[in-house]
């Protein structure tokens, strides 16, 4: 309880931050368009030609019609703006400011920090006289989105639309640089959503068989919740009480994986909220996210479980991405805590650098804490090992973005050795005849991440030099008694790193990706496949340093709660680093548990190992390939990895101020399924943590993003400011909210207390409505259009299918296996070749691309596919049958890996070393569907495993997934030569 001493100057503090954020914001919103806009004279937009948007991935262009949605046009700051919010960021994170983690809400940054209301008119006229519909100003006046028809596109912004085929993965992107008026250069810091190469998941999986943990079967070892908090001294005081942490993805998960994943650890069941970002499609489960945001969300909840957990993430839109989600998390401010375990490159993100950068600086301004993966390719950043084809950046020294920004956390990898893998007493509980959850014994030594050479790909801490993003103030001074690295001026990462290896020991989790994980029944016994199935008894474990990045946001819930954060603490980085640089708080791996703060990391490197050769490492004499640990700070672990207990001491007396009360926020409405046109009411609760007093002040609402240039409005895309009101329950107050909406399909509806000077913290409800019977209904029909194609025998090619909406149709196009693809020719195609194919969403008066993937060798579809996968199918309806081996069949050991499941597409997969060890297993006696073994009855040889050289007429057919009579069909040519 606060003295009221203290209380009158807290009053007087803010009094005096109130006038200084008042004087300040009288540098905001100046007219900076001054000229007319006009299309013939114009600026071009720098680095906004995505690399892989080259000749050698050509795949024609686009049609004019097709529309794209949620294109983003991104705003920068004027210098005065610029100036007068770092003055802001360094008072916020100062102890002896009187703006001292005094936050901003969206409305004050979009006041401040925003453009002016003129020239977000001039903006949205001219994109009104583009022909662009759906325009909508985001709340904190830095961007604005809207969606248009490819030839409205390349008319506005210069450029021509293409279809880019990479490894059998259709994306559209701009062919050319974009440009802009003249008049809007200054305004504009880039165009997002006009491509769809979105960043990819930090994941991976492990290379061996290594499914057994802590019992009489094997003396593997893994993380689960409870050996993680023993690893790094995570006491239970403090479970994230009060805090939320918002976990970004681009797939819709299954809940019961969560549910499972809780179960097994012990922990209380508790559902995640789901927030779909407005506008980005249906939710969607795609396969690889829904493995990723698995991770996040089940590991973020088990180190905070008395945390909010609310997961962000986009629709089946091809044009949005996890970036989207990050994007809406800050502008709503959701959440004081931010958890991303994606991103790219930054050569290939460069247009959308300094965009991204004022939303993340925004973020910081709002108490907003982000936790990024540092990425799992080493020091090789760009690298894409799934590329048949690489680009001379690909082996240059790259890091990721955003784990780069300058307003995030970026959190690097760390492993131990096998010395400490043994469960013989010492480390680990000793093996008995049952599974033992939370069998780690005390802290297990760190090296650097670095499983490169044994995985046989690409698998260690990201970390390096920024190219784009300037030294903060903080990578300065000495760490651990050494000087911090040269970086010519340039961001260094990451900032500290955690347990990333999926080997050693490598993270439990649950999940029903089966295309990603290969397990049928993920944790329906415990953490174990608890099925009758080929996977009984497996385990679903997986590493990278997306497993580091929940885990250190949910440490920083602990720390909020610990120290009384109810509405965040912002970037911390600066305390980070400033803890560092005091000796007492940095030790070594063998600091007793408790004594320190930080453990310096001086063993390993993230080099690309010689034996990896020219494919992965630059084959040029003396170019530096990677970095290595140091004493003190290093671009492979950073500042090290985290004792949370001596964090917490370190911590306390370096951060001080007065603590908010904390509260929570409901929104619920009086019908959560209304016909268009309808009218829903909502009642608004806002309630106190503890004590009497209720919160007063004000709530925000947002309907589907909301639009600031439509305040007023009560209808669909609407924000409006209510006035709470005491109820006659102590501590907690009320207010109402109706609208009206029209627009079929999932409404979100997000209200937002901002809390009230240093009394009460801020908090956020949110609530769906389902509106039947709108516009957006799926009525009409659509048609197909697929590409000729060509495929050198033994390889693949893919097709390039459009599916054009008629008359307002909208809905989704399913493919089953069983109907969609049919074909005429040589009947090796269906004896030896199979396919992919990806249901697909279209918008009422529309298009959308999907891509249906022809396999020509035998051997390739056994190995991508098994009799239970839906992904991979041979031609109408030819199942995926294992055949039977001459040799007697036995089963795996109790929980071994499913290989089979790992040699899949589009991930990061250890293909050559996997099909080596299926070959040992099966020369063993073990049942497995592998290709390239040789002998045995399944299996064929280089000689007959391939479809014939031929023409062949396919036939592809789709259904609407609601109405199976709505259908349509067309027919293209395969070439086998």
């Amino acid at each position: 309880m606060k003295t009221l001493h203290a209380l009158f100057r807290s009053r007087r503090l803010w009094l005096a931050g109130l006038v200084a954020v008042l004087a300040s914001s009288m540098l905001a919103a100046q007219t900076r368009i001054t000229a007319a806009v006009n299309n013939a004279a114009r600026i071009s937009l720098s680095d906004s030609l995505h690399p892989m948007a080259s000749t050698q991935h050509e795949a024609g262009r686009m049609s004019s019609t097709s529309k794209i949605e949620g294109i983003t046009l991104f705003f920068n700051r004027s210098a005065a703006q610029e100036s007068d919010l770092k003055t802001l960021l360094a008072a916020q994170q100062n102890s002896s400011s009187p703006l001292y983690h005094q936050w901003l809400t969206p409305e004050q940054v979009a006041s401040r920090f925003g453009m002016s209301e003129a020239d977000l008119a001039t903006v949205k006229s001219w994109l009104t006289a583009q022909g662009f519909t759906d325009i909508s100003i985001a709340r904190q006046r830095n961007l604005i989105r809207f969606s248009g028809t490819v030839a409205q596109v390349e008319s506005a912004f210069g450029t021509q639309m293409h279809y880019y085929n990479v490894d059998g993965e259709v994306h559209y992107a701009p062919s050319t640089a974009l440009s802009v008026p003249k008049a809007l250069g200054s305004v504009v810091a880039g165009v997002g959503n006009l491509n769809t190469f979105k960043p990819h998941a930090m994941h991976t999986t492990p290379a061996k068989l290594n499914s057994q943990f802590v019992s009489s079967t094997s003396g593997n070892v893994f993380f689960d919740p409870a050996s993680i908090k023993k690893a790094y001294n995570i006491g239970s005081t403090y479970t994230g009480a009060g805090q939320t942490i918002a976990v970004v993805g681009q797939s819709a998960v299954a809940m019961s994986d969560i549910e499972n994943f809780q179960s097994a650890a012990g922990l209380t069941v508790k559902d995640p909220t789901a927030v779909l970002v407005p506008g980005s499609g249906s939710s969607t489960i795609v396969s690889g996210d829904e493995t990723e945001s698995d991770l996040d969300l089940e590991w973020a909840g088990a180190i905070a479980p008395g945390a909010k957990i609310l997961f962000v993430y986009t629709g089946n839109s091809s044009s949005y991405s996890v970036f989207d989600s990050i994007v809406y998390a800050i502008e709503e401010n959701l959440a004081p805590i931010i958890s991303v375990s994606y991103g790219g490159c930054e050569y290939a993100n460069a247009s959308v650098i300094p965009a991204l950068e004022s939303i993340f600086s925004a973020a910081a301004a709002q108490g907003q804490t982000i936790s990024v993966s540092s990425g799992d390719m080493g020091s090789s950043g760009c690298f894409s090992s799934s590329s048949s084809t690489h680009s001379s950046y690909e082996y240059e020294l790259q890091v990721d973005y955003p784990a780069s920004s300058a307003y995030v956390t970026a959190v690097g990898g760390t492993e131990t050795t096998s010395t400490y893998l043994s469960d013989d007493g010492t480390y680990w509980d000793a093996k008995g005849s049952s599974d033992i959850v939370g069998g780690l014994l005390q802290y297990l030594p760190e090296v650097a991440w670095n499983d490169s050479a044994s995985e046989n790909t690409l698998s260690a801490s990201g970390g390096g030099v920024s190219q784009y993003v300037t030294k903060p103030s903080w990578q300065a001074g000495t760490i651990g008694g050494q000087a911090m690295p040269s970086s010519n001026g340039y961001r260094m990462v990451p900032d500290v790193a955690l347990y990333s290896s999926s080997e050693n020991p490598g993270y439990l989790i649950c999940s029903s990706d089966y295309a990603t994980m290969g397990i049928l029944n993920s944790c329906s016994s415990g953490f174990r496949d608890g099925g009758s199935g080929s996977t009984s008894g497996y385990l679903t474990v997986i590493g990278g340093t997306s497993a580091a990045a929940p885990v250190f946001a949910g440490m920083v819930a602990l720390i909020n709660e610990a120290e009384g954060y109810t509405s965040g603490q912002g970037q911390i980085n600066n305390t980070l680093y400033s803890l560092a640089a005091n000796t007492n708080y940095y030790g070594n791996t063998s600091s007793a548990a408790g004594t320190v703060a930080f453990r310096d990391i001086t063993t390993g490197n993230n080099e690309c190992p010689a034996s990896l050769g020219s494919t992965y490492c630059s084959s040029t004499t003396g170019v530096e390939t990677s970095y290595s640990t140091l004493t003190g700070y290093d671009m492979v672990t950073g500042l090290g990895s985290i004792d949370l207990t001596g964090l917490l001491a370190a911590w306390s007396p370096a951060s001080s101020i007065s603590t908010l009360t904390g509260t929570t926020t409901s929104i619920v409405a009086d019908n959560s399924t209304i016909s268009s046109g309808g009218t829903v009411n909502f009642t608004i609760t806002v309630k106190a943590a503890s004590g009497s007093t209720s919160p007063t002040g004000n709530v925000v609402i947002s309907v589907d993003g909301g639009d600031t240039s439509n305040e007023e409005n009560t209808t669909d895309s609407a924000t409006k400011t209510l006035t709470l009101e005491a109820s006659s329950t102590a501590g907690t107050s009320t207010a109402t909210y109706s609208t009206t909406l029209s627009a079929s399909g999932t409404h979100q509806i997000v209200a937002r207390y901002d809390g009230e000077s240093n009394v009460f913290a801020n908090s956020t409800g949110i609530a769906t409505v389902v509106v039947s019977g709108g516009s957006s209904s799926s009525t009409g029909s659509f048609t197909l259009s697929a590409t000729n194609v060509t495929a050198a025998q033994g390889s693949s090619a893919a097709s390039t299918v459009t599916i054009t909406s008629v008359n307002s149709y909208a809905g989704t196009v399913d493919f089953p296996s069983s109907t969609a693809v049919s074909y005429s020719g040589n009947a090796t195609l269906g004896e030896y070749g199979c396919y992919t194919i990806n249901n697909k969403a279209v918008t009422a008066g529309g298009t959308a691309t999907t891509a249906l993937t022809i396999y020509t060798d035998y051997n390739t579809c056994q190995s991508l596919g098994s009799a239970t996968s839906s992904a991979v199918h041979f031609f109408k309806g030819k199942s995926m049958t294992q055949k039977a081996a001459n040799t007697p069949a036995r089963s795996l050991p109790y929980g071994a890996v499913a290989v089979a499941g790992l040699l899949l597409l589009g991930f990061r997969k250890r293909v050559r070393a996997l099909a080596l060890l299926g070959c040992l297993l099966m020369a063993l006696g073990i049942s497995m569907t592998l290709s390239g073994c040789g002998g045995g009855g399944s299996t064929k040889t280089t000689s007959d495993n391939y479809v014939a050289k031929d023409s062949y007429t396919i036939t592809l057919t789709g259904y609407d997934s609601t109405t199976s009579t709505t259908t349509a069909s067309t027919t293209f040519t395969l070439t086998v030569d």
